[in-house]
């Protein structure tokens, strides 16, 4: 069970990153970063002094900081953490220990979460699976296609039309685009209905029926024998929104830990993703204007 963070419940995304339009382009992630730090050490700390019992417990012995540096550092470059202790001054044991808390207590999708919350949610998202091949480990992973024969772990990425990340699933490159969806629209059902821009690879009246049923409405390009064709209306939607999402693949494969998996386990690299998830989504939001100025559906208390 999750410790309910007195961090998240009072964060004002938008008041905290209303500043950040006029820095240098070129550094939004480590800046965006930074910015976050601060909070996400707060989060760290409160849940491990809600753990000690009579002031019992594991003592902190390192610096929480220079272990987020870390962890930024090895999702930004891709390093090994033979390197971290020297780099850093940080033990690799410490290292592992608080990242097992910011998995176990999914630190990093909370956040992204309460930032989501606090705004309107959009009308129309796009769709998309990107590959990213695999060095090291068997989880997760098998052999597709596209890889040449290689392990390859797939990332399919459900996004608003302003590139904000609404969801994501990591899967074997060798699970179909459309079964992989079928399964993320059912372990996450909508109220309101959602219009979903997907490609050829999202058809199937059976996986659409599934969708629809749980919320969400797949306006697909036809493959070419296909009698079902899309209107004039979808067609055009297709055409001038479908192509933001590859936008969004390339922002998150800038970071060097998501370009390749290096990871045995893939908690650490869902780890990874999701801290890039944030901050990408953080950055397409309020640095460009993605969110808008809709009213948010409702204010952390």
């Amino acid at each position: 069970m999750t410790t309910d963070l007195k961090v998240l419940k009072s964060f004002q995304f938008r008041n905290i990153f209303a500043d950040l339009q006029k820095k240098t382009k070129w550094t939004w992630n480590m800046t965006i970063f930074q910015t976050l730090k601060r909070y996400i050490q707060e989060a760290i700390l409160e849940i491990i002094y809600a753990r000690k019992i009579k002031n019992r417990g594991p003592k902190i012995t390192c610096d929480v900081s220079k272990v987020l540096d870390a962890i930024f550092d090895m999702t930004d470059n891709g390093g090994k953490c033979s390197y971290i202790e020297r780099h850093y001054g940080v033990k690799i044991g410490s290292y592992y220990r608080f990242l097992n808390i910011i998995i176990d207590h999914q630190l990093f999708e909370r956040f992204l979460e309460t930032c989501l919350a606090q705004e309107s949610l959009p009308s129309l998202a796009v769709v998309d699976g990107t590959h990213i091949r695999s060095v090291d480990g068997s989880e997760g992973v098998s052999f597709g296609f596209k890889e040449r024969g290689k392990r390859a772990i797939k990332l399919t990425l459900l996004t608003s039309t302003k590139k904000v990340v609404y969801g994501s699933i990591l899967h074997p490159d060798n699970k179909n685009d459309h079964t992989a969806f079928g399964d993320f629209a059912i372990n996450n059902p909508r109220n309101k209905p959602l219009d979903v821009l997907a490609d050829a690879g999202y058809n199937g009246k059976d996986f659409k029926a599934i969708c629809a049923k749980n919320g969400y409405n797949i306006i697909s390009c036809p493959k070419k024998n296909m009698q079902e064709r899309p209107s004039n209306y979808q067609t055009l939607l297709l055409k001038m929104n479908r192509s933001g999402i590859e936008h969004v693949n390339a922002q998150v494969k800038r970071f060097r830990a998501i370009q390749v998996k290096y990871n045995k386990a893939v908690k650490f690299f869902n780890c990874y993703l999701q801290l890039v998830l944030l901050l990408v989504s953080i950055h397409n939001g309020y640095i460009r204007n993605g969110f808008g100025s809709g009213t948010p559906l409702q204010s952390s208390t």
